[in-house]
């Protein structure tokens, strides 16, 4: 495939001929095939091969070998897809610099390690980060990043690692509070400690669909770390069907 290709009218002229969908790469490659997969319900089997391979993981495929394991024996489970605008996500979709964030934090976590590379991550992002006004659900909410999660995250603060479930049928939404005093300092300090979970100025709240409006006029929403379109309201939710995709009997995460 050359940027530009059609991936979806690729993929949809093989569907009278395929039995299911395979793909090999990162979150981004994997999200892409997944719309067109779910769109005929067709099971899809994922090999990680990316840089990031947040999905995969969390699914419990880490190496070709579950992949193929899954689709030899036939096992598989149903995981939720996340939509925003109808536009389908596996992972996460955010306003603000959260795409950036975490881009700078797993660049710094090999050396500082997990607390202090999001420390430094935070103080490079926020202090040239302008607040955001929204209302959440016709909550208003003056936030620096808003994070949504296809399903429920752990560990909570921002620094979400991994899914327990991908069957939830919740978004996880997360965001850092801007209408505080000294917030930004307060998050970094936080961050250093490895209690942002607990500081006043991250909040975090389980849905099962949410109405974000930008107070600011248009904004852009990054889905799976691709940068989507600038809207000034954003509706998430869960696609009416769940994606097959094959996962080994037993996986080990």
């Amino acid at each position: 495939l050359a940027p530009g290709d059609d991936v979806h009218g690729l993929l949809a002229a093989t569907v009278p001929r395929a039995a299911a969908f395979g793909v090999a790469g990162g979150d981004g490659t994997v999200a892409t095939v997944a719309v067109t997969a779910l769109e005929y319900q067709l099971p899809l089997a994922v090999i990680p091969a990316g840089t990031l391979n947040h999905f995969a993981r969390d699914v419990g495929i880490t190496v070709t070998a579950d992949a193929a394991g899954a689709v030899e024996q036939g096992t598989a489970v149903l995981v939720d897809v996340a939509t925003v605008g109808g536009t389908p996500f596996l992972n996460t979709a955010s306003i603000g610099s959260y795409p950036q964030m975490v881009a700078r934090r797993e660049a710094l976590e090999p050396r500082f390690g997990k607390w202090p590379a999001l420390f430094l991550a935070a103080l490079s992002v926020l202090r040239t980060q302008q607040p955001l006004h929204l209302e959440l659900n016709g909550r208003p909410a003056k936030v620096w990043i808003l994070f949504i999660g296809n399903c429920a995250y752990t560990p909570r603060g921002l620094s979400p690692a991994w899914r327990p479930r991908l069957d939830d049928g919740l978004l996880d939404v997360q965001y850092l509070r801007a209408d505080k005093k000294f917030s930004r300092t307060r998050l970094a300090l936080a961050a250093l400690a490895g209690v942002t979970d607990k500081s006043r100025m991250y909040q975090q709240l389980e849905v099962r669909e949410l109405t974000v409006r930008s107070l600011d006029g248009p904004v852009r929403v990054a889905r799976d770390g691709e940068q989507g379109e600038r809207a000034a309201e954003f509706h998430f939710t869960k696609a009416a069907s769940r994606l097959v995709v094959y996962r080994p009997q037993d996986p080990v995460r």
